[in-house]
């Protein structure tokens, strides 16, 4: 028996052979989770060498590594992004899996094109990452959030944030948005969330109104 039996997680931006996502996703599957492993679908004429050259087709491949842990595996394409698509990533989950306990919110931007001095950045650019990276993680801990008090039982949110919002980087946003995450009061990094129905959560990790 494991740890997580019976438990659901959802990450997001999971896709990556080198992602934290691939790893979570792996480490939650031995610990007995079933998993939601979700990507924005990426063209595989983009992927870097190392995967190209194992034939790695991106959420399925990460799909196969939480099956052969003796779990279940849904993949779904996902633009973190979009309040619909998100909705959508929480019903089907329900529908297949018939719960949700776990969210990690791992979805980041592409580096490197976003990586400029501010005067050269782009504004599209500065607002793709905001939308992915605040946005996105904002939009997927609402739609959980509902869930995980209606069953009871608590849940846990996990926000993958980096080393930036201590030590700041030149020419990246990553700082920016490591700061802003560590500061939301809304947002839960590293802790769990046991909230109940009809009871309004008063700590500072979170809001639910």
């Amino acid at each position: 028996m494991g740890e997580l039996d019976g438990k659901v997680a959802i990450i997001t931006g999971a896709g990556r052979l080198r992602g934290i996502g691939r790893a979570a996703a792996v480490a939650l599957a031995r610990l007995g989770a079933d998993v939601v492993v979700t990507g924005t679908g990426r063209d595989p004429s983009t992927f870097p060498d190392d995967e190209k050259a194992i034939g790695w087709r991106d959420v399925e491949s990460v799909a196969e590594q939480v099956r052969a842990e003796g779990t279940r595996a849904l993949t779904l394409k996902v633009d973190v992004a979009n309040a619909e698509d998100v909705q959508n990533m929480v019903d089907k989950t329900i529908e297949e899996l018939g719960r949700v306990d776990i969210l990690i919110n791992n979805a980041a931007y592409a580096r490197g094109i976003d990586r400029v001095p501010i005067l050269d950045l782009e504004q599209d650019i500065f607002q793709k990452v905001m939308d992915i990276k605040v946005t996105g993680t904002y939009l997927c801990t609402k739609a959980v959030i509902r869930h995980m008090i209606d069953q009871d039982e608590g849940g846990k949110i996990v926000n993958i944030s980096s080393t930036a919002g201590k030590r700041g980087s030149a020419n990246t946003l990553l700082s920016f948005r490591s700061t802003w995450l560590r500061h939301s009061r809304w947002m839960v990094r590293h802790r769990s969330l046991r909230c109940r129905p009809h009871h309004r959560c008063h700590h500072r990790c979170c809001s639910l109104g």
